[in-house]
Order: structure tokens, then sequence, then C-alpha cells
């Protein structure tokens, strides 16, 4: 039984007459009645009582009527949303992110991409970068906005979310929260507010190599992975933190520039290079509108 079959049914069966049934589906009669014996040959069952003077639905034909409507419904909004799917109006996106990635362009473009295409379902996922980078290898997710030291992972094309300098972030009665800058050697031995390795290996070593080389490393005495945990931790006299340069300012926090040294803040989208998932060039086309 064939999609055609319970479409040139319906048709008769709503307009209880061949003629008009096969005008309303742009055919000549005798091909919609042979149809129709063809559809009663397969169910075993017959469908119509003609006569003369009228057609009538048959019990079985009673039975399949509500059935064939449904399944052609269900068939049509099965195909719309294929075509909706395949030019990106619906369907799902799962991105990965991590928390630094969510104080700029990012949360923007999210916004803006759920207005645009309030049918896609936008999975967001907060992860450090080696998972989101795994993640994406295996197609677990399909975007992330990874934190980048020095090269891009194999196979994975990007764009710039956030490329800026480090600042210290100091409580504001600190004996560093008055200097116009900071070397790095200041550091050496203070207590520092650090993310944890596992959320970027390369860069945290790179970061507490620098300072160790400027004049010796110093105490991670707390791990916190969010901006705002750290800003938090400093207000409250815990240690010293690194933030990006574009942070805000925050009661009790003086930020001071760094002597140079450091990495720079490199926070970029992430995909799989030549991904055919229209969701996934739409989001990057809507992160690069409005970068």
């Amino acid at each position: 039984m064939e999609l055609r079959h319970l479409r040139y049914f319906l048709a008769v069966a709503e307009e209880l007459h061949f003629g008009r049934a096969a005008r309303r589906l742009n055919l000549s009669q005798p091909p919609l009645s042979q149809q129709i014996r063809d559809l009663e040959e397969e169910l075993d069952a017959p469908l119509f009582a003609r006569s003369r003077r009228k057609v009538e639905l048959t019990p079985a034909g009673q039975a399949l009527l509500p059935e064939a409507r449904d399944i052609l419904a269900r068939a049509g909004a099965a195909a719309d949303l294929v075509r909706r799917v395949a030019e990106g109006r619906a369907g799902r996106l799962a991105l990965g992110f991590m928390g630094p990635a969510m104080e700029g362009l990012l949360p923007r473009a999210v916004a803006r991409f759920r207005q645009e295409r309030p049918d896609v379902a936008l999975d967001l996922r907060e992860m450090g970068s080696p998972a989101q980078v795994e993640a994406l290898e295996q197609g677990r997710i399909g975007m992330g906005a990874i934190r980048v030291f020095g090269v891009v992972p194999a196979g994975l094309e990007t764009f710039p979310l956030a490329d800026e300098p480090y600042v210290l972030a100091a409580p504001a009665g600190h004996p560093l929260a008055g200097l116009a800058r900071v070397p790095l050697r200041r550091l050496a031995g203070e207590r520092l507010v650090f993310f944890p390795r596992r959320d970027g290996p390369a860069l945290h070593d790179a970061i507490l190599g620098c300072l160790a080389r400027a004049g010796g490393p110093p105490e991670v005495v707390l791990e916190a992975t969010a901006k705002r945990t750290i800003l938090a931790l400093v207000a409250a006299g815990a240690g010293l933190g690194l933030v990006p340069a574009s942070t805000a300012d925050t009661p009790g926090v003086r930020l001071v520039p760094l002597g140079p040294g450091l990495p720079r803040v490199d926070i970029r989208l992430a995909w799989r290079a030549g991904d055919a998932n229209p969701l996934v060039r739409a989001f990057a086309d809507c992160v690069r509108r409005l970068a």
C-alpha cells in the first residue's frame, strides 16, 4: 500500500463520486477506478459500495478513512520537517562552551540565533576545552567554544570569539593593587586563584611556566573555572586572579595591567572542517555577522 493509494482513496471517500475525485486529482476516471480496485485487492476488502446512482463507503472503508487521513498528515509533516532541517530552519544543534566564552560575543550570538530560528533546539553544554575537542571529533557536539593555545586542533575550523591579554585581579587593599602595571616577577610566591589544569593543560602549564621563569611560581591556593567565581574569591581576599582585560569593574577588586610575557586569552568558536550540517553553517554565519 503506497501513499498515492491512500490519497486516491481519500479523494473518492470525501467526494463519494469517482468523476469529481478524478478531476480533483487531475486524473481521468478509469485509472483512478483501477487504483482503487488495486487497493481493495491488496487489503482483501471492498472499500466502496458502487451503484449507478451513488458511491458509499463500506464498513471497511469507514475504518480506513481516519487512518488514511492520519497517515497522510504524518507523512506530510515528516516531509516538511525534513525540508526545514535540510534548510537549517529546524533540528537540534549541540554547542559546547567553557565558562569564559559566555562573557562577550557568544551569548549575543545564542540569543540572536534563537530569535532568528525559533524551531531549532540549541543544546548548550558547559565543558572544558579538551572535552569539547574530543566531543567534536566524536560527533557528540556540533560546535564548541574552546580556548586555543598556539595551535588549532587538527580537523577543526575556527572563528575568534575573544583575543585579549590577561590582567591581574587583586583585592582593593593588596599592595599590588596600587601599581600602574605589575611585572610578572612580582607574582612570585603570591597566593593565586587559578583555573583547573583539566580545563586547558597547555595554557595552564604555559602561564605557570611564564610566572616561574619571571621570578618564581605563585602558590595556587584555589581553583575556579568561572571568571565570576575567581573575582568573588579575589574580593574575599582569598588571593590574586588572572582575568581577561575586558572584565568589568567588580566591587572590592582592582584590575591592573600585567607586564609582557603571558599568553593571550584566545577563545574561538570551533566546528569540524567541512561539516555539512546546515545548522553549523548558520550559527557560524550568525557569529560572523555580530563580530
